[in-house]
């Protein structure tokens, strides 16, 4: 599934509905963490072992995901959560790429939503003992966390950076391209209801960035009600947050099926 969403440009909610959001107040602070989301079962791909663990040129799809942030000097640490059954093997391999920077391993959830609030709960940890280190115990701060799918391989440098870029300026941003296609909303016999204006769709990408106590917020207030969602940002968004889309990238595809494994060796040549 590919999460589309409509560029509103300047939009913003009702304010009463930004009332609602209850954002902790802390000093903004430059650290950046990241969460790599591979705990999925991976229905749609089928196969024996979940798609994220499926070898992509001599390693596992997870961790040709996550590499990139392990060498962005502007990460400064990264949780990967995984199935339960994988914490352990997981580990072990971290291990061995001896990384210079605080990484974790933590196992998920029943669903997506479950799995995301498990990293975001070990960023918070490692957030205070990393600011402990420093001094600043009082006061962790507010840092940036970048949500990743561990099934988008491909991800760039140059796009991690653009999101946090647009993350500090604006609190939440995602990175998204326009759709090829034209897009119909049809009811449920098929018949159009609506068609779209394809120049302000936008086809979302991850990494999603946000501040830690808005994305925590979000999922605090959402949980409440059982509001589904496919991505974060819809979650920030239903909290009456304003996130900023920003330019994606064509080669950051999602491994859904067995032929995307095929054309991501392609791009990886």
């Amino acid at each position: 599934r590919t999460d589309i969403h409509l560029d509103m440009g300047s939009f913003r909610l009702p304010f009463f509905s930004l009332l609602q959001i209850r954002v902790v107040t802390h000093t903004i602070s430059h650290m950046v963490f990241s969460v790599i989301v591979s705990a999925g079962k991976g229905r749609r791909f089928g196969g024996k072992v979940p798609k994220q663990l499926v070898d992509l040129e001599g390693m596992p799809v997870w961790l040709r995901s996550a590499r990139p942030f392990f060498e962005l000097d502007a990460v400064k640490g990264v949780v990967v959560v995984v199935p339960k059954t994988r914490v352990a093997s997981v580990r072990k391999m971290l291990r061995g790429l001896k990384l210079k920077k605080p990484i974790k391993a933590v196992a998920g959830g029943r669903e997506r939503p479950d799995s995301v609030k498990e990293g975001l709960k070990a960023v918070r940890t490692l957030n205070r003992a990393m600011a402990k280190m420093k001094g600043s115990w009082r006061d962790p701060g507010d840092p940036v966390v970048l949500i990743h799918d561990g099934a988008r391989p491909l991800v760039s440098p140059a796009l991690i950076r653009r999101v946090i870029q647009a993350t500090r300026k604006h609190g939440a941003a995602v990175p998204g391209l326009v759709p090829e296609n034209t897009i119909k909303l049809v009811s449920d016999r098929g018949a159009v209801q609506q068609t779209f204006d394809r120049s302000r769709l936008r086809k979302i990408q991850t990494p999603q960035g946000f501040r830690l106590s808005i994305i925590q917020e979000a999922y605090r207030l959402v949980s409440r009600k059982h509001f589904i969602a496919t991505d974060d940002a819809t979650l920030v968004e239903r909290i009456g947050f304003p996130v900023q889309v920003i330019a994606g990238d064509p080669k950051n595809l999602k491994i859904t099926t067995p032929s995307e494994i095929k054309v991501a060796k392609v791009l990886l040549r």
